[in-house]
C-alpha cells in the first residue's frame, strides 16, 4: 500500500469511528430525555 492509501484509511477510520461514537452518545442523551418525560408524565398520573 502507498502512503495515501495508508493516510486515507486512517481518516476514514477516524471519520467512522467519530461517527460512531457521536451517534452513540445522540442517542443515550435521547434515551435519558425520554426516561425523564415517562417519569413525569407518570408522577402527574399519581397525583
Amino acid at each position: 500500500m502507498t502512503t495515501n492509501a495508508i493516510i486515507t484509511m486512517i481518516i476514514l477510520v477516524g471519520i467512522f469511528f467519530g461517527g460512531f461514537t457521536a451517534m452513540m452518545t445522540r442517542l443515550l442523551k435521547i434515551e435519558k430525555k425520554q426516561a425523564e418525560l415517562e417519569s413525569m408524565t407518570t408522577d402527574k398520573g399519581a397525583k
